[in-house]
C-alpha cells in the first residue's frame, strides 16, 4: 500500500471478498493478523492451514502467501509494513535487543499462539488507526510485546533459502497454486509437471531446490492442513474429510495425522 506524505511505515486493514496475496516477497518487515478467512499459509518451505485469530510476521524478502478456501465469503486482516531503517537506529541500542532477536527469529516467519494473538489484536488495531508520533509509539509497542512472547512457532525449516529471481518466484508461485487448488484431487508430480511446460525430473529438481522439500512433502502437507480445518470446523465424518482431502486409504491419512500432529485426527477435533 502506498505511503501517506506522513507515514514512515504502511499500517491498514484489508478487507475483500478473498485473500488476494500470491507467492510473492518484498523489502519490508511484515506483521499480518486474520480477522476473517481460512485457507492455507506458505511460507518459505513451509505450508499451513490459517484460521482467524492467526498471527505471524516475515523478515524482509521471506516469500509467502495466503490462499482463502472459501471463495466470496469476506476476508479481513490487520496489516503492517516497515523498512528495518525505520527503526535501525533504536535497534542498535541494548533495550532493543529482545526485538532484534525477534526480526531475526522472522527470516524463518514465525507464528504466535492464539492467546497472544487474541491479545494483540486490539494493539494491532490501534496501530492501524493512528496518526502522527502515535503510530510510531504503537509500532514500537507492538514490536516489544511480540518479543516478548516465548511461545511462538519458527516456520520455515533453518536450511531454507531463497533466490529472489522474478522468473523463478513467478514458476514457483504457479507451482504452489496448482498444488493448493488441486491437492484434493488424484493430483500427480507429472500433472504440475505438465503444466508447467517442464519434464519430471526437471520440475522435481527445481521445486526441491526452491521450497527445501520434495513435490510429495508439499502436497502432503496442504492435505493435511485442509483436514485440519474439516475437523475443527465440520461435523463431517472423518472417513469422508479423508477422501475429501485426496487420501485414498483411511489407516494411511491417520498415520500421517498423528505422525505431523502428534495426535490422531479423532483426538484433535476434540480440542474444538
Amino acid at each position: 500500500m502506498p505511503l501517506g506524505t506522513e507515514q514512515s511505515f504502511s499500517a491498514y486493514r484489508y478487507e475483500g471478498a478473498e485473500f488476494d496475496a500470491p507467492y510473492h516477497f518484498h523489502p519490508e518487515i511484515e506483521v499480518v493478523y486474520i480477522e476473517e478467512g481460512r485457507g492455507i499459509r506458505v511460507v518459505g518451505d513451509h505450508s499451513d492451514s490459517f484460521y482467524p485469530g492467526d498471527l505471524c510476521l516475515f523478515a524482509q524478502n521471506l516469500p509467502h502467501f495466503y490462499h482463502a478456501d472459501q471463495a466470496g465469503r469476506r476476508a479481513s486482516s490487520l496489516v503492517v509494513q516497515f523498512l528495518p531503517e525505520v527503526i535501525r537506529s533504536l535497534l542498535s541500542t541494548p533495550e532493543m535487543r529482545p526485538v532484534r532477536e525477534l526480526l531475526k527469529d522472522g527470516q524463518r516467519g514465525i507464528r504466535f499462539s492464539g492467546n497472544t494473538a487474541e491479545g494483540l489484536h486490539s494493539l494491532i488495531l490501534e496501530l492501524v488507526l493512528a496518526d502522527g508520533p502515535e503510530r510510531m509509539l504503537r509500532l514500537l509497542e507492538l514490536l516489544t510485546a511480540l518479543a516478548g512472547q516465548g511461545e511462538r512457532q519458527l516456520l520455515s525449516s533453518i536450511g531454507y533459502t531463497y533466490d529472489a529471481d522474478d522468473k523463478q518466484g513467478q514458476r514457483i508461485e504457479r507451482a504452489w497454486q496448482l498444488l493448493v487448488t488441486q491437492s484434493s484431487d488424484a493430483l500427480t508430480q507429472a500433472d504440475v509437471a505438465a503444466a508447467m511446460h517442464m519434464s519430471v525430473s526437471t520440475f522435481s529438481r527445481f521445486f526441491r531446490r526452491a521450497t527445501n522439500r520434495t513435490f510429495t512433502e508439499a502436497l502432503l502437507e496442504i492435505r493435511l492442513g485442509h483436514a485440519c480445518r474439516l475437523l475443527a470446523e465440520s461435523d463431517t465424518t472423518i472417513s469422508e474429510i479423508c477422501y475429501a482431502c485426496g487420501f485414498n486409504n483411511l489407516s494411511n491419512f491417520n498415520r500421517q495425522f498423528k505422525k505431523r500432529y502428534g495426535r490422531s485426527p479423532r483426538e484433535w477435533r476434540k480440542l474444538f
